[in-house]
């Protein structure tokens, strides 16, 4: 039977949606040959998913049954939005049963979410009594009925609640409430618990008191009068401004020892500001005008925000973020609250995750930081990551709903952000850190040990760096090179650029800590969202796209050529790569060719190599298009997935309202993967990866089941990698490749790719 179809003919003959839900279990379970099917419902307002229909359960648990997204493995098939099938659902880690449902003689499981534009609504779930093992047109199957389904239960409930106002004005306000798609308020309990979720920026948990960044609470009362005594107010001022520099004197020192000097210098926009005389004159001028120092304050820096918040540039928005940071340095001397709240121990919320922010967080020991702005590829997000920070960001609206002093719980593996936490959710994620921390552990221990799978293969991995802190943690964890050093930030954080040696000291030290290993540096690529005041514009109005990488270097060969000669310098003897970002022409690659052939010829030492390799980065599709032309001009590619997927995808990664659009399981994005090694491989040179993708344990096996040579991932993932990778089988997944890149989902390939998997441990 085609249960789709005659699911449609149930739909059409049941007068409610109870009538519905017990005719569609009844279906599922008699046309999949099930014992059981169940199907669960996230309630609006209490958020926790209730057993709404079952066929095979014991009845009288209907509408008792309840669980919370991410309890059992029902409850995690609804927070993960992702199908679980399991052979015997007994050893699955997240397994429990309840004792009035009967089910625990129900050995197999498959689960799939119902969801409406990434709300979860709830779950279908089929059990069976034997051990089975559900195959991939099952599950196809199932989720073609959850999608079905999902519509209608949901359209039940609306006009249900338009019917009853009386029980359906809470649901109503809830959905209003709840957009899961913007990272806004997604649940409520009655003991004052609220849930919201976001990107899953950097991973880990973080559990403990609210402090802000970027927000004065309460306001400033601007019209305030300074009672006649203006010499008193400027003396105010003054003192503001000198406490707050020895404040951000003191940041920069802390980040000099104990990171690097690179990081200290991204305070340099700070101490530029709080030096400039033209900031003291406006100051002094707004309380001559009648305010007193905490409303001149006020005024002044809202001024200078308003004017660069009209600019969607990268830069200048992190600059705003800068000066709504020193606003509140300078309120907090002024109001005697302190400069600001100490965040050790903490979880900061700030509107957006600024490198600056993250690495003074990283000084001062914050637990974690949850922000309304930015992306899980955003620099600031890569920088927590690197720092091992757990960050949740674009949460959006989140500020308006929390204050200072409460508890709160951070998950950034998951995305989830708990304010003031029930006893309950408190034990229960201590219980996770507690997990996780000891799977950390374990994982460390394979540093040494290789990415060999069960039948053999090794996979080298390589790790993404772009910071000193970041090469030693890639040492750490037991990279086995470089694969991808991004050379931006010694630049962004200067207003000039650095001189050659200053280059060559920065850049040896990844040299030092990989004598042996592979090291490929790419050549810089600003614009965008890297910006340079030298040579890149604050006024594109779409910089992503706009003046930058290699076409802004092609303009102005003197930089291109002066890193290069510093690559070479350092590298003396030794052979390193040297990579060419965002080429999209023959035209573009060959001119780049010149200019780097031209400044490894000036380097005027005789002791150094002048063979060194040539790689290209494929990131834009017009670069896949023509992968087999230019792979006959390098010697390596690698592919930069962050970049391909967003503008595969049309899918900014540093806007937190379309990155979730930035699917790595689309299929368009693993098939131009595909096709981009098979080309590489075709001319006879390796082809890597880097990126984000690799970091992802069931996309790092696909990826080496594609036959990519060496991924490139942050350090601090790469023991979860290897681990994943240890555990399987690599060739029985490469011989379903081709099924698997031909289904047409992202959906799809996900739950196959899990299913493959699962079946070569």
């Amino acid at each position: 039977m085609n249960i789709p179809h005659a699911l449609a003919q149930v739909i059409r003959r049941s007068p409610s949606l109870s009538k519905l839900l017990e005719a569609t279990v009844e279906l599922v379970a008699r046309e999949m040959g099930t014992d059981v099917c169940s199907v669960y419902l996230l309630e609006p307002a209490g958020r926790r998913l209730r057993l709404a229909a079952t066929h095979g359960l014991d009845r009288r648990a209907l509408g008792k049954v309840t669980l919370e997204p991410g309890e059992g493995i029902t409850g995690i098939v609804v927070s993960e939005m992702r199908a679980i099938a399991v052979e015997d659902a007994s050893k699955h880690p997240s397994y429990r049963y309840f004792p009035e449902t009967g089910e625990e003689q129900f050995h197999s499981y498959l689960g799939v979410p119902m969801a409406i534009r990434n709300r979860p609504v709830g779950a279908i779930v089929v059990q069976s009594t034997d051990r089975r093992r559900f195959t991939r047109d099952e599950i196809e199957t199932l989720h073609t009925i959850a999608a079905q389904l999902v519509g209608v239960v949901e359209n039940a409930r609306l006009i249900d609640a338009l019917d009853h106002p009386d029980r359906g004005n809470r649901y109503l306000e809830e959905l209003r409430s709840w957009r899961r798609e913007t990272g806004q308020r997604d649940s409520e309990n009655g003991e004052g618990e609220v849930v919201y979720h976001g990107n899953a920026a950097s991973p880990g948990i973080a559990i403990g008191r609210i402090v802000f960044r970027g927000r004065y609470d309460p306001p400033v009362d601007t019209r305030a009068s300074n009672g006649g005594d203006p010499a008193r107010e400027r003396e105010r001022v003054d003192v503001a401004m000198e406490k707050t520099l020895g404040d951000v004197q003191r940041i920069q020192e802390a980040a000099e020892k104990e990171t690097d000097e690179e990081h200290a210098l991204i305070f340099s926009s700070h101490l530029l500001l709080l030096n400039d005389p033209t900031l003291e004159m406006r100051l002094h001028e707004a309380v001559d005008e009648g305010l007193d120092a905490a409303a001149a304050v006020d005024r002044v820096f809202a001024t200078l925000e308003s004017q660069l918040g009209n600019v969607t540039d990268a830069y200048l928005q992190e600059r705003a973020e800068d000066i709504r940071d020193l606003r509140d340095r300078l309120l907090g001397h002024i109001l005697e609250a302190g400069a600001q709240e100490r965040i050790a121990q903490s979880i900061v919320f700030a509107h957006g995750i600024s490198p600056s922010l993250v690495v003074e967080l990283k000084v001062q020991g914050a637990l974690g930081i949850v922000t309304e702005r930015g992306g899980m590829t955003s620099h600031g997000a890569l920088l927590a990551r690197a720092m091992g920070i757990p960050a949740v960001t674009g949460v959006e609206g989140i500020l308006a709903d929390v204050h200072s002093g409460e508890d709160a719980i951070a998950d950034g593996q998951t995305g989830t952000v708990v304010l003031r936490p029930a006893p309950r959710t408190l034990v229960r994620y201590q219980k996770k850190a507690e997990k996780v921390a000891a799977t950390r552990s374990r994982l460390e221990k394979l540093r040494d040990e290789p990415a060999r799978s069960t039948d053999g293969e090794v996979l080298p991995l390589l790790a993404n760096v772009s910071l000193a802190s970041e090469i030693r943690e890639a040492v750490f964890y037991g990279a086995e090179g470089i694969g991808l050093y991004r050379t931006e930030f010694p630049f962004m954080i200067r207003e000039d650029f650095p001189t050659r040696e200053e280059q060559s000291r920065i850049y040896r030290r990844a040299l030092t800590a990989f004598p042996d290993g592979v090291i490929q540096f790419r050549i810089l690529d600003l614009g965008g969202d890297k910006y340079h005041p030298r040579i890149t514009r604050a006024d594109e109005l779409n910089p992503v796209l706009g003046y930058r990488s290699i076409r802004l270097l092609l303009d102005h060969p003197k930089i291109l050529k002066e890193q290069v000669r510093a690559f070479v310098q350092v590298a003396g003897r030794r052979r390193i790569g040297i990579l060419i970002p965002m080429i999209s022409s023959l035209e573009e690659l060959r001119r780049a060719r010149e200019l780097i052939a031209e400044a490894i010829g000036e380097v005027d030492d005789d002791t150094v190599e002048r063979d060194h390799r040539i790689g290209l980065m494929i990131e834009l599709p017009a670069a896949v298009e023509i992968a087999a032309e230019l792979s006959r001009q390098v010697d390596f590619l690698s592919i930069g997935t962050n970049d391909l997927i967003q503008f595969t995808l049309a899918a900014d990664r540093e806007n937190a309202r379309v990155s979730p659009f930035g699917d790595p399981y689309h299929p368009a994005v693993l098939r131009m993967i595909r096709r981009t090694i098979e080309a590489g491989h075709g001319a006879g040179i390796p082809v890597g990866c880097c990126g984000e993708m690799a970091a992802t344990p069931d996309l790092a096996a696909l990826l080496f089941a594609m036959e990519v040579d060496n991924p490139s991932l942050t350090p601090r993932a790469i023991p979860t990698v290897k681990d994943a990778v240890r555990r399987v089988r690599i060739l029985p997944l490469r011989k379903k490749i081709d099924e698997v890149l031909a289904l047409p989902e992202s959906g799809l390939i996900r739950a196959r790719i899990r299913e493959e998997l699962e079946r070569t441990k």
